[in-house]
């Protein structure tokens, strides 16, 4: 048969057609694991990395969550210059708080309580000291809840005192510092020290080791006590001059205060020498102090060892909507060491060298300790001046006040400072008997003939029999 032009579809060996597929297959295949190994990164990228990223860059749909602080809109006060005496000379209360008036008739808000400031005021003038002064502090804000002082109408000791003058003697309030110092150094509150004498004075067989040396106490017990050779001993031995004196510093001695008034800034002058160092560190010489300041010491310790800047102005009505903010001046202490020295001042009422002025103590405050520091300096010579210190705080284990009090005597003595304190803070107490766990409307009371507190009594039976005021 002839052939035809047309020819059917070749047929291919099996063999062949196996071989052409094979690299089909692989390809298939390949890209099937391709597709497998994507899909299982991109749900690995959207469950991990993917979802981190997008909290810290968030795209534009999804706002960013961030976490501001508040700005505070608040206006603030323009505060008005206030003269020297301004507040002794004319405040007074206007529907529960305490204002000055201009002769325009415009009110300046003040911080003081009134009556607080009033039993104050009267129990100054009761008495015939030349001159005494005190000063009662918030120590959380540093706001002056208080602040009074009395004066003799003739006489240099009335004349070159006063609240905000740094011209009395710190005296052994400067013990405060140097123990704040001391444990900076790593000495604890119960390092433990052999000494003889000192109550009037240090020479320098009080420096080192002597066979005279006839009783011991620690660091704590010397605070409380006041022992003066304990000091400076521990002065000689840890601290220099320029470490004490920077510790000083710290707490604001030789810098301005910034207050609603002018105030002297305290001095400091540590001698060279060995019997210098000691006798500065026991607080016989060297520095000088304003009430105002010896109540931001107190304060500082109250406050965790964070010094809040005092104040007295509150508001203006020139300034309508504009209040006054407490703020912060800086960290003084440590937050240890404000503690530490905290604990260690409440042996000064309980069984030290307060502790006769502080009994009685009224009954339905007994839960409530003070901490606190004496001090006490007499300067001879032409002219005759007795001081007298008290500096603390109440309630030790909660402060409320920080309170600083001095008196300042003739030869005949007619109140000390302790004593003084002891009358502001009853007056507060009774004024807040909450902070004593009383219900508000506790009916306030005199408190000066109660009996005293079982705490402070027992504790006052263990102390020396021999206690010395400071120095």
């Amino acid at each position: 048969m002839a052939a035809t032009g047309k020819r059917g579809p070749e047929r291919q060996h099996p063999t062949m057609m196996a071989a052409e597929l094979v690299p089909l297959l692989v390809v298939g295949t390949l890209a099937l694991l391709a597709l497998t190994l994507w899909l299982w990164r991109s749900s690995s990228l959207e469950t991990g990395t993917l979802r981190r990223l997008s909290l810290s860059k968030p795209t534009a749909s999804v706002p960013a969550k961030r976490a501001e602080a508040p700005v505070d809109r608040t206006p603030r006060l323009e505060v008005p210059p206030l003269p020297a005496g301004a507040v002794a000379a004319g405040w007074r209360e206007d529907g529960g708080r305490s204002v000055l008036v201009r002769p325009d008739g415009s009110r300046v808000g003040l911080t003081l309580e009134p009556a607080l400031q009033r039993r104050i005021e009267s129990r100054l003038h009761r008495s015939k000291v030349p001159y005494a002064a005190v000063v009662v502090l918030d120590p959380k804000t540093g706001a002056v809840l208080a602040m009074a002082e009395k004066r003799a109408e003739t006489g240099w000791i009335a004349e070159e005192h006063g609240l905000l003058k740094a011209n009395a003697p710190a005296a052994s309030v400067f013990k405060l510092v140097t123990s704040a110092a001391l444990l900076e150094t790593g000495v604890r509150p119960d390092a433990t020290v052999r000494y003889h004498g000192g109550s009037r004075g240090i020479e320098a067989h009080h420096l080192t080791a002597d066979r005279r040396d006839n009783a011991d106490a620690t660091l704590s017990d010397a605070l409380a006590r006041s022992i003066n050779p304990v000091f400076a001993k521990l002065a000689v031995d840890h601290l220099t001059a320029g470490g004490l004196a920077a510790t000083a510093e710290d707490l604001l001695f030789g810098h301005p205060i910034p207050f609603d008034m002018e105030v002297e800034p305290s001095r400091l002058a540590i001698e060279a020498g060995a019997l210098a160092l000691g006798r500065s560190a026991a607080g016989f010489e060297g520095s000088w102090i304003s009430p105002l300041h010896a109540a931001l010491l107190a304060a500082a310790v109250a406050n965790e060892g964070k010094l809040m800047r005092p104040y007295l102005v509150t508001d203006d009505s020139l300034q309508p909507g504009r209040v006054r903010q407490p703020s912060e001046v800086g960290r003084a202490l440590s937050r240890e060491h404000a503690r530490q020295l905290g604990a260690m001042m409440v042996g000064t009422v309980a069984a030290g060298s307060a502790t006769r002025q502080f009994h009685p103590w009224p009954q339905k405050f007994a839960s409530v300790s003070v901490a606190g520091k004496t001090g006490t300096l007499d300067v001879r010579g032409e002219k005759y001046a007795g001081y007298t210190w008290f500096v603390g705080f109440a309630p030790a284990d909660d402060p409320k006040i920080a309170v600083a009090a001095l008196a300042v005597n003739e030869r005949g003595w007619w109140v000390r400072g302790p004593t003084l304190a002891r009358h502001a803070i009853v007056s507060w107490l009774e004024l807040h008997p909450e902070a004593a766990g009383h219900p508000t409307d506790a009916a306030p009371s005199t408190g000066e003939n109660a009996a005293g507190s079982p705490a402070q009594a027992a504790a006052a039976k263990k102390s020396s029999p021999n206690v010395v005021p400071g120095a």
